[in-house]
Parts: C-alpha cells; structure tokens; sequence
C-alpha cells in the first residue's frame, strides 16, 4: 500500500508532469511500491508517453522530478519509455521491465 506521503509526492509530480507533455501512465515501482522504503529512499516511476522519446521530453520529466521532489527531500527518479518501446521494444525484455511488472503499481 502506497503511504499518504507518497501519493501526495505523486499527485504533484503528475499534475507537474501534465501540463507539460501526454503521458499514458505511471508506475511506481521499487521500494516504495514494495512498502519497504525507509526515509532515505528515492522513488522510482516508470513513465510512459504515446510518442515517441526526445531529449527535450526527458528534460522536462527530470525538470519535474526535481520540483516536486526538492520540497519534501525526496529523489524523484523517472524511468521513461514510449509506448512502443514498453510493449513491443527490446527493454521489454530487460531485468528492470520484469521488476516494474512484478512489482509496480499504477499510479
């Protein structure tokens, strides 16, 4: 179960996330999705957008998680794929797309 902290910490980084680009979904995955985080733990998000991935939109994601992470001391750490690269891509293959399905939690 995700604490009241952390969906608060969630919500604004979505809102923040938003109003910038179209995203698909999100997936808390990790520590925090598993319930055993302790204080100093970062939080993991899988992000995925319906286009296609630039450097521009990583900018902007990071810019985010930096935001809503910065007021309450808490490292924000966004892992984004394209729709495509999650479904169809060879990450989704990969040891880090297995965990996130195994253990994450849309959010």
């Amino acid at each position: 179960m995700i604490s009241r902290f952390d969906q608060n910490l969630i919500d604004q980084f979505k809102k923040n996330v938003a109003r910038k680009i179209c995203v698909e979904r999100f997936i808390l995955f990790g520590s925090r999705a598993r319930g055993d985080a302790d204080p100093d733990s970062d939080m993991d998000i899988l992000i995925i957008t319906p286009d296609p991935l630039t450097s521009q939109i990583e900018d902007m994601i990071s810019d985010c998680a930096w935001e809503a992470g910065i007021r309450e001391e808490v490292v924000i750490m966004p892992v984004i794929m394209s729709r495509h690269e999650w479904e169809d891509g060879p990450e989704r293959h990969s040891l880090l797309a297995r965990a996130i399905r195994k253990e994450g939690v849309v959010v």
